[in-house]
């Protein structure tokens, strides 16, 4: 067990630059757990007064009756309830510092046990905004979307919860946004192929995407330790054209004229100048931040004449507002009937439904290959 000069819970806050136009600034308290701030905005959903912390449970059930190390009943070394209930309870150290060499990281370290309780989970979640971060990802894994994650449960008085487990030996994972990523590393841990949890929680306080390594079961008399530590990033913004969102022009019903081709949707003179050859998909995918839609065209002569041909937008559905547009002319395809981008650059919004619309203004033939948000 720990001693109590061990676990006094005293506040330590400590600024640094990420980079010319970021700051964050750590706050912890030994024993509790840690808040994180960007550019003065909350990282983590720290209602309970921390946002990295630990939490467990006797029965796999999630009220009231966990254990955790926020809780006003926790002390002098001992996890107990968040009700005040007497049991169930056990030891435990958590103490947190910061790199000496590296300002950016926060190092902590977890130990729970003896277990005078059999517990069917003990974890240590790192508990991020909803509205901040969006993808996952861990050791050994691509990008996962948080809001593509799996049904798991549904607590009492709460709403649904959607889970995506990975298991095996993870050393690290992370919580990725537009604009900050924040990853959790494990230097050591005495239980085996750990496993880590991506939860996301849109009903819980004011929506939890989190990253959750646990120690899972701990038996009477078992004691379970991690080292490790948080680093923040600013997001490196190639994750994101690595992997685009792409809607193929064929695969949908959102036309208001041309037809169906083996490679795309077409229309041809002799069709109804100024309608959408494509519109929708009313998307809610897109990724908040700077992002790109890629339009892929091509037209049949580019040379006759230098008249518009096209009109294509980002259309935001929600807001009822064109987000960004332009024209097309003849004569900026370099090719006749070759495939071609052009790009519009626009900033994505949390919750909004996305249209990317391509207007036929007529007198040439045209095909849509697909639109890729990047």
């Amino acid at each position: 067990m720990a001693s109590k000069a061990t676990l006094a819970i005293g506040l330590i806050a400590v600024s640094f630059q990420l980079s010319a136009a970021q700051q964050v600034r750590f706050q912890f308290w030994d024993g509790r757990g840690a808040k994180i701030f960007a550019d003065n905005r909350r990282l983590l959903v720290d209602d309970a007064g921390v946002g990295f912390y630990i939490i467990g449970s006797d029965d796999y059930t999630d009220d009231e009756d966990n254990i955790a190390s926020f809780s006003r009943h926790t002390r002098d070394g001992i996890l107990r309830t968040m009700n005040g209930d007497p049991t169930p309870y056990i030891p435990y150290q958590f103490t947190l510092r910061l790199d000496p060499h590296n300002p950016r990281r926060l190092h902590f370290n977890i130990s729970v046990g003896p277990a005078p309780f059999q517990f069917t989970t003990i974890s240590f979640p790192l508990d991020g905004r909803l509205e901040l971060f969006h993808f996952w990802r861990c050791e050994g894994s691509g990008l996962g979307r948080y809001d593509q994650n799996p049904y798991a449960y549904t607590p009492e008085n709460g709403g649904p919860i959607y889970v995506q487990h990975v298991r095996g030996n993870r050393r690290w994972a992370e919580m990725i946004g537009p604009n900050y990523t924040v990853r959790i590393t494990l230097e050591y841990t005495s239980k085996p192929n750990l496993g880590v949890a991506f939860v996301n929680a849109p009903f819980l306080s004011t929506g939890v995407r989190n990253v959750e390594f646990g120690f899972g079961r701990l038996e009477i008399g078992e004691v379970a330790t991690a080292r490790g530590y948080i680093d923040v990033y600013r997001t490196d913004p190639s994750l994101f054209r690595q992997n685009p969102i792409t809607f193929e022009a064929e695969a949908h019903s959102y036309h208001e004229i041309g037809r169906r081709e083996r490679d795309g949707w077409s229309a041809r003179v002799g069709d109804t100048p100024n309608k959408f050859l494509n519109f929708g998909p009313y998307t809610t995918e897109v990724v908040p931040g700077s992002r790109t839609a890629v339009f892929r065209l091509q037209v049949d002569n580019n040379t006759a004449d230098n008249y518009q041909i096209l009109y294509i937008d980002v259309y935001d559905a929600t807001a009822g507002r064109v987000v960004a547009s332009r024209y097309i002319r003849r004569r900026e395809f370099s090719s006749a009937n070759r495939w071609q981008d052009f790009r519009l650059s626009f900033v994505a919004e949390t919750t909004r439904r996305y249209e990317f619309r391509v207007k036929w203004l007529g007198r040439a033939y045209v095909k849509l290959d697909y639109t890729r948000i990047e």
